[in-house]
């Protein structure tokens, strides 16, 4: 009878050491290895834990893009010594959060932040310059880290997917826009891109049945009055 109690008791300890293993390995696989912040788990998790709150629509979603991140890189002396810098960058970030605001890295230079609405002034703000500076090689290396953002004003209930995908939708095209940094996803450039897409798919079915025509217009050589050839342009009958 000792026996048996002493090793359930054992085997108790076990399970544990195994349930705190695997709670440990779970929060883990949340978090990105580079900044030790969260990574596309980990965010998702906070979504779906902000959607059962109910308070989703209390937060903005920033889909945050470093500048030139390949030209850090090069300054640096490579990649390791760039990724000193964006540590630094993402430290500075998530000092700057308030409670329940969480950032997490999306891979390479892209970040996604989920801030209360009412701070999010003040976070793009700051992801206008942010200086950082490491000692590498034996020297200092200063620079300003400037970012491209896209957002989004979360609604309640929105998915994971709908809030990222929106978010990096206006970063995307903040980042082929001269002079503009921020762009907001808002009703009216989610109309212009449902226009795109549906251009983009028309084209091509409208190609295939022929209904893009070429039309050609002489050139006429004026010392002869001759054609001598044309320019072509085409015009889409849809």
């Amino acid at each position: 009878e000792k026996v048996t109690i002493k090793s359930l008791l054992s085997l108790f300890s076990r399970l544990f050491e195994l349930s705190n293993y695997l709670q440990l390995l779970d929060e883990v696989n949340k978090l990105d290895p580079l900044t030790g912040y969260y990574n596309p788990i980990g965010i998702n998790n906070y979504v779906y834990k902000l959607n059962n709150e109910k308070r989703l629509d209390k937060f903005n979603t920033l889909y945050v893009n470093i500048k030139n991140c390949k030209l850090i890189n090069r300054i640096c002396g490579g990649i390791q010594n760039g990724d000193i810098l964006i540590r630094q960058f993402a430290d500075i970030i998530y000092d700057s959060l308030e409670e329940d605001e969480i950032m997490g890295r999306y891979g390479e230079d892209n970040f996604a932040i989920l801030v209360k609405k009412e701070n999010t002034k003040k976070i793009l703000e700051l992801l206008k310059s942010i200086p950082v500076s490491a000692n590498i090689n034996g020297g200092i290396i200063s620079i300003n880290i400037e970012a491209v953002v896209g957002y989004y004003e979360n609604n309640l209930n929105d998915s994971f997917y709908t809030i990222i995908d929106s978010s990096s939708t206006a970063m995307n095209i903040a980042k082929s826009l001269n002079n503009i940094n921020v762009v907001k996803f808002d009703s009216e450039l989610k109309e212009k891109i449902e226009l795109s897409r549906l251009i983009q798919k028309n084209f091509f079915l409208d190609l295939n049945d022929e209904k893009i025509v070429p039309y050609y217009q002489p050139k006429v050589d004026i010392n002869n009055n001759t054609i001598c050839s044309s320019e072509a342009l085409s015009r889409w009958f849809n």
